[in-house]
């Protein structure tokens, strides 16, 4: 039992991380190896001390101490549902370290909420340009209305295969779908139950093909 306690200390010991425990009063039970490296500050300098004790002094962008006033921790707790915030902590040498904070509930064998254990990243800023990143090249190659692929792309994925096929003994399949008296719908009912056709029929496409597939909206 202790060998397999010591196995699972030493894995989360060496994550890129920090990671704590609390039990339900805030207490903190755990400090592993990448919370000290992010805070400075070492297990034995904070467990058995209170996170509501301000030791590490959570801020919002705004100003805000979260830890007497917004705390992801508590909301955890008290909701029982994962919490994650983007706030600033309190170095051990005075400085503000921004970071990524993820909460999650921890749970006795009842279903009890005994306490929460919070991981922590310091690639705050990373993170938000990879998600910017992320989010615009989404954009770019989809339909704003059905979230499908967009013509734009199609057109880049179809050159793309007609390319791989003239270089490849390979075969590929291309169906053009039209919703039938589409603009009697329109007409009949307004352009919103119209949309509402188009999302239908882009999200069942889009939930019934393989992950190679690609499904867009051409026009119309």
């Amino acid at each position: 039992m202790f060998e397999d306690e010591q196995f699972y200390k030493d894995i989360i010991d060496n994550l890129y991380d920090g990671v704590y425990f609390t039990d339900r009063e805030r207490v903190i039970r755990y400090w592993n190896k990448g919370a000290e490296r992010i805070t400075g500050y070492t297990s034995q300098q904070v467990v058995g001390r209170a996170c509501r004790d301000n030791l590490l002094n959570h801020v919002s962008a705004n100003g805000v101490q979260l830890c007497q006033n917004l705390c992801p921790l508590v909301a955890c707790m008290e909701a029982g549902e994962p919490q994650e915030a983007e706030v600033f902590l309190h170095h051990a040498e005075g400085y503000r370290v921004p970071v990524l904070v993820r909460v999650a509930p921890l749970r006795d064998a009842e279903g009890n909420v005994r306490g929460a254990v919070e991981i922590f990243s310091k690639d705050v800023g990373g993170m938000a340009v990879r998600r910017e990143l992320h989010e615009l090249r989404r954009t770019v190659k989809t339909d704003k209305l059905t979230g499908v692929s967009n013509r734009q792309y199609l057109e880049e994925r179809l050159h793309g295969v007609i390319a791989e096929l003239e270089h490849q003994n390979s075969t590929a399949g291309l169906l053009f779908i039209d919703i039938d008296h589409f603009k009697r719908l329109n007409d009949t009912y307004g352009h919103d139950v119209g949309d509402k056709a188009l999302r239908m029929v882009a999200a069942t496409l889009r939930h019934n093909l393989r992950e190679v597939d690609t499904v867009g909206r051409w026009g119309g």
